[in-house]
């Protein structure tokens, strides 16, 4: 599954379900306008779009295949918009968000959300190249 798109609010998706043929589907609206937020696939069925420069800036929302909207989850620990993210699997299954910035300030930190728990912790520094 690839995710993205130039809207503020409609991600365009990219699924291969069964390996071969790639269908352009439109998932629904976000729940309010963003941009510089990040997304990242779960599985083959589930996205995760956190941060951006919109908003709370620590919004987080997850959407599933065959729903009608994105659902909110748990706001991330810090604000942040244009940062890494991405799904790490081991013990459990986590959201690993990464860096960005807030305020034109470079961030260091790291942050996860369980997707058992839905619960946010911080996670360690990265280091930043100027």
């Amino acid at each position: 599954m690839i995710a993205g798109g130039a809207s503020p609010t409609t991600a365009d998706v990219l699924v291969t379900p069964d390996g071969a043929a790639i269908d352009a589907q439109t998932v629904p609206d976000l729940p309010e306008d963003n941009y510089y937020q990040c997304v990242a696939a779960v599985d083959e069925n589930t996205l995760v779009a956190v941060g951006g420069f919109l908003g709370s800036r620590r919004q987080a929302y997850r959407f599933t295949a065959g729903s009608s909207a994105w659902e909110t989850l748990p706001d991330m620990l810090e604000k942040r918009a244009g940062m890494g993210c991405g799904v790490v699997v081991g013990g459990g299954r986590y959201v690993m968000v990464a860096g960005g910035e807030v305020d034109g300030e470079q961030l260091d930190s790291t942050e996860m959300l369980d997707l058992t728990t839905m619960t946010w912790t911080s996670g360690s520094k990265i280091y930043l190249t100027i």
